[in-house]
Parts: C-alpha cells; structure tokens; sequence
C-alpha cells in the first residue's frame, strides 16, 4: 500500500508543496503466503547469545551492479535488478535454513513463481524457466536463471543446461538435486531433438497442460513418448 501525497504547510510561507517522498506499507506476514520476510529479528538475538556467529551468509545483499536502483528505500527496478535481488533474498533464506532449519517451502516457491514472472518480462529465452517447470523441476525458473548467467549476456543457455545435466558439481546444493532427477528426461529429449534447441511442441504443449503435476512428473510419461516418436 503507498501512502497518500503529504502537503508541506511551512509557516508564514505563500508557497505551499508536497513532500516528494511516500510511504510504502506491506501485508507480508511470516506464514509466507504473499512474501517473504527475512528472519533478521531471531538472527539478531542468535548474535547477541552467540558473539561468535556470522550472520553475513544469512543475509540479503543488494547485487554491487543494482546499487543504485536501490539507492532509496523504495524504487521500481528493472527485470534483471528484480532477478538478482530475489535471488540474494533466496541465497540468504537458503543458508539460513541450513545453519538454523525451519519451514521455508512457501517463502521458497513464491520467489520461484515471482522469477518466472520477470523472467517473461526479461527474456532471453524467456521459455526456458516454463519448459523446466512443467517437466517436473520445482525450481526450474532459478536453474534457467543459473544457466543464463552462466551463458553471459544474449548467451544461449541450452548448452549450459546440457553441461550441469552431465556434471552439476559446479551448481548449488538445492538447484543439484533438480537436476539429478532431470536427468533422464533430459537424456531422452536430447536424443530425440539432435542438435536443434527447441523441445517437440506437442511434449511441451502436453506437459505445460497437465494440471496438477504429480510428484512423479520428472518421469515422461510413455503414452508421450509413443505420441512424439509417431508425430
């Protein structure tokens, strides 16, 4: 919610104006349903119990690139500012899970589902992050996220995505065990698609239609697999 223009009444002043900042005011609550809030109050008492413990993995940090898009307490940012900066937020929820536990899973798919969102507004291959997703991986906008910045600007990140399915030592914990259970799957497209980029548009337009997905929808299905060989 953002607050109404306040008028600035100076006295003895003819010149009356407005004060050109707003307040800004949220409904993010802790059970993750709309947001994430970044558990900085029960970090703060572990550092007043623990001297020792350092907090700084736990912590969202403005990307040294975007500083100036956050150089105010509220500021629309581009896309790609927007991508970086929820990924510091899932980083930082991501280590605190680790050294600390707790129920993330809410806070965690909406950042996944916001990234999708700014993914389309991005590009490139903005269909990347949905393929993955409808194919079964729970977090397939932030492994596309992963493969283009691997890939550099206007790189193309196919390549990328068949090197981590190969050896995926170099991703992060989370995103490693995605691809680990994408593998077959993606063995089977590769093999089908030869050396062209795109997936087979009646697979993809199948899978982006089953709704819900199981727990098993990392396993292509064999009516599709028949479908797509007979296509």
């Amino acid at each position: 919610m953002i607050s109404s223009p306040i008028r600035s009444s100076p006295k003895n002043a003819p010149i009356r104006s407005y004060l050109w900042e707003r307040s800004v005011c949220h409904s993010i609550r802790p059970d993750g349903g709309d947001g994430v809030l970044l558990p900085y109050h029960d970090l703060l008492s572990r550092c007043e119990s623990d001297p020792d413990l350092d907090p700084r993995d736990c912590i969202a940090f403005v990307p040294g690139e975007y500083r100036n898009e956050f150089s105010y307490a509220s500021e629309h940012v581009a896309p790609t500012g927007a991508i970086a900066a929820l990924l510091s937020v899932k980083e930082a929820l991501t280590a605190y899970n680790e050294r600390f536990g707790g129920n993330w899973t809410e806070q965690l798919k909406w950042i996944d589902q916001r990234l999708g969102e700014l993914w389309t507004l991005r590009g490139p291959y903005p269909g990347l992050g949905s393929i993955l997703c409808a194919m079964g991986v729970e977090y397939g906008y932030q492994l596309a996220y992963h493969c283009w910045e691997e890939a550099g600007e206007n790189g193309d990140p196919w390549p990328v995505l068949a090197a981590l399915v190969k050896n995926p030592k170099t991703l992060p914990a989370d995103l490693k065990a995605q691809v680990t259970g994408f593998t077959d799957t993606w063995k089977y497209l590769a093999s089908e698609r030869g050396t062209k980029r795109l997936v087979a548009r009646r697979i993809v337009q199948q899978l982006l239609h089953q709704r819900p997905r199981s727990e098993h929808a990392l396993a292509v299905p064999s009516r599709l697999l028949r479908r797509a060989r007979t296509a």
